[in-house]
């Protein structure tokens, strides 16, 4: 499991990486939220090796590692789901890169609250994952975890 769980975690700090530069992702204005996830997800990072080790002997890291798995994959859902609505606003309403956040810029008032709704969706459910992998985070810190 440590072997896929770590691949797991490689492949969605990779990702979260590239989409939070993405023009798609910042026209939702959610970039800050994706950077803090990558940070606990490269914290949770350096105990998967440790934690795979022990899981076999105790219960309880077991649990913490299916829990962990679990939000993975929720993380990535919610990487493919945030690019997928960025990109149909992008399309929708096309602005100039510029590094910064883009989720109004260039739009009218009006179009603006009309993609609220999606933009919305996409925070809320990137802001419940942050705290479920921050309480995950701060769960390993009990373990005392081999880096």
């Amino acid at each position: 499991m440590a072997a896929v769980l770590a691949s797991l975690l490689g492949s969605c700090a990779s990702k979260l990486k590239d989409i939070i530069i993405d023009e798609a992702i910042l026209i939702l204005g959610v970039e800050k939220e994706l950077t803090k996830l990558l940070r606990r997800v490269e914290l949770i990072q350096c105990c998967i090796n440790d934690a795979e080790k022990r899981r076999t002997k105790e219960q309880a890291v077991n649990n913490w590692l299916g829990q962990l798995r679990d939000v993975i994959y929720d993380v990535d859902e919610i990487l493919d789901v945030a690019r997928c609505k960025g990109s149909k606003l992008l399309a929708d309403h096309p602005s100039p890169s510029s590094g910064k956040s883009v989720a109004c810029k260039g739009l009218s008032v009006s179009s603006c609250f009309c993609n609220i709704v999606p933009r919305r969706d996409v925070a809320v459910r990137i802001r419940s994952l942050n705290k479920k992998i921050e309480n995950i985070a701060n769960d390993k810190d009990i373990f005392d975890f081999q880096q």
